[in-house]
C-alpha cells in the first residue's frame, strides 16, 4: 500500500483564508457572547436591546448597498488589511468606553466596516476555491469557523469573569490584530477581473439583483436562518439571565451551540454535491419550526438550552450551503455587483429576528417569542419546497 507523500499536500488557498477567518470569529464570538449583558448592565430592557440590535443590522443592510463600487474599484487584499486595522482601532476603544452613546457610535462605525470586509472576504474565498468543490470548501470554512465560535464564548466567559465585561472588548482587539498579521503572511491574491465601469447606481443594482429570478430562493433562504440566528443570540441569552442563571452560563451555552455545526457542517456540504440543495433546506427549516414550537410549551429553562443546542444540527443543513447556492446562480465578474445585495439577506434576516420577537415582547410574555420563530421558521420551509431538485455541475 502506498502511502501518500505528505510533503506535496498544500492547503487551499481558500482554507488559508478560512484560518484568518477563525481569529476575526473568535472575536465575533467573544462579543456576541456579552453583547446582550453589556447593553443590559445599561439599564435596557430585553425589548430595547432587541430594537437596538435591529437597528445597527438595519445599518449594516444600507452599508452594503453603498459598498459594491468600492469593492469593484479597490484589491480586495488591501480591504481586508484596512478593515482588520480598523477593528483593532475600535475595539481597543470599546474596552475604555463607559458612556453608552458613545459606544453605540463607536459601534455604528464597526457595524459598517465590518460590512466591507465579510464582503471583500467572502469573495475572495470564491474566487480561491476550486469550482467543482465550492460546496465542500466552504463546508470546510465554517467547520473551522464554528470552531472559533465553539472556544470564544468560552475564552470571553474568562475575561468576563476575571476582568469584567469591557476586557472582552480587548481580547477581541488581540484576536483582530492575529487575523491582521496572518493575513499579511499568507500570500492571498483576489482574482482578476475585466469589467467596463463600476456600478455606483445603487437603485439599479438593486432593481437588476430582483430582476433576476434565481436569485431570489439564495437570497430568502438565507434570510430564514439568519433570522433564527439573531433571535437566538439576542433573547436566548437574555431568557438564562432572566432565569437566575449566571453570565457564564450564557458562554457555556453559545459555546455548545455550535457543537453540532462543527460536527455535521462538512458532511452537509460534502452530501449536497450529490443530493442538491432542496432535501437540506426543506429538512433544516422543518425541523427549526417543530423545534420552536416545542420551545414554546417548555417552561424548564435547562431543557429549553438543550433542544435549542439541538436545533443546531437543524441549522447545519442550511448554513454551510447557502452561500454556494448564490454563488451557483451567479457569474463570476457579477460577484461583487451582487454578493453584497445578497449578504443583506443575512443583516434583514437577523435583523428581523431580533425585531419581531421584541414587538410581541412588548405584549406578551418571553415564551410567545418561540411562538414566532415556530410561524417563521414554518415559511421558509415552504419557500424552500419552491427550489428546483435539479443537480447541476458547477
Amino acid at each position: 500500500m502506498q502511502k501518500p507523500n505528505y510533503a506535496n499536500m498544500q492547503i487551499s488557498k481558500s482554507t488559508e483564508l478560512a484560518f484568518v477567518r477563525f481569529f476575526v470569529s473568535l472575536a465575533l464570538a467573544a462579543i456576541m457572547a456579552i453583547w446582550a449583558i453589556y447593553l443590559f448592565s445599561f439599564g435596557l430592557s430585553e425589548s430595547t436591546i432587541g430594537f437596538v440590535s435591529a437597528i445597527f443590522l438595519i445599518v449594516a443592510v444600507s452599508s452594503s448597498f453603498i459598498v459594491i463600487p468600492i469593492l469593484e474599484k479597490y484589491n480586495q487584499r488591501k480591504i481586508i488589511i484596512i478593515s482588520l486595522a480598523i477593528s483593532i482601532l475600535g475595539f481597543s476603544l470599546l474596552s475604555i468606553i463607559t458612556n453608552l452613546y458613545f459606544f453605540l457610535a463607536v459601534y455604528l462605525v464597526l457595524t459598517i466596516n465590518a460590512v466591507l470586509r465579510v464582503n471583500a472576504s467572502d469573495i475572495l474565498f470564491r474566487d480561491n476555491s476550486d469550482d467543482g468543490k465550492l460546496n465542500r470548501q466552504m463546508s470546510i470554512m465554517f467547520c473551522i469557523i464554528n470552531f472559533a465560535w465553539l472556544i470564544g464564548p468560552l475564552i470571553a466567559g474568562f475575561f468576563l469573569l476575571e476582568f469584567g465585561l469591557r476586557s472582552v472588548f480587548l481580547s477581541a482587539a488581540g484576536f483582530y490584530a492575529l487575523a491582521l498579521i496572518l493575513f499579511l503572511i499568507l500570500k492571498i491574491s483576489p482574482a482578476q477581473k475585466e469589467r467596463d465601469g463600476l456600478d455606483k447606481h445603487i437603485l439599479l443594482n438593486i432593481i437588476n439583483f430582483i430582476k433576476d429570478k434565481k436569485l431570489h430562493l439564495p437570497y430568502l433562504v438565507s434570510m430564514g436562518l439568519q433570522i433564527w440566528w439573531g433571535f437566538v443570540y439576542i433573547y436566548i441569552p437574555l431568557f438564562i439571565i432572566k432565569a437566575g442563571l449566571s453570565d457564564g452560563t450564557v458562554s457555556i451555552f453559545i459555546a455548545f451551540l455550535v457543537i453540532p455545526l462543527i460536527i455535521f457542517e462538512y458532511f452537509v456540504g460534502k452530501a449536497s454535491e450529490k443530493l442538491g440543495f432542496r432535501k437540506f433546506f426543506k429538512y433544516g427549516f422543518f425541523l427549526l419550526s417543530i423545534i420552536a414550537l416545542a420551545l414554546f410549551f417548555m417552561n424548564n429553562i435547562y431543557l429549553q438550552l438543550a433542544l435549542v443546542v439541538i436545533a443546531s444540527i437543524a441549522a447545519s443543513f442550511i448554513e454551510p450551503i447557502d452561500g454556494a447556492f448564490f454563488f451557483k446562480q451567479v457569474k463570476k465578474l457579477d460577484e461583487e455587483k451582487y454578493y453584497p445585495i445578497f449578504t443583506t439577506s443575512k443583516d434583514f434576516g437577523a435583523a428581523l429576528g431580533k425585531f419581531l420577537p421584541a414587538i410581541v415582547l412588548l405584549f406578551l410574555p418571553s415564551s410567545f417569542a418561540y411562538l414566532v420563530m415556530f410561524i417563521l421558521m414554518g415559511i421558509f420551509f415552504f419557500i424552500s419546497l419552491k427550489i428546483k431538485e435539479v443537480i447541476v455541475p458547477y
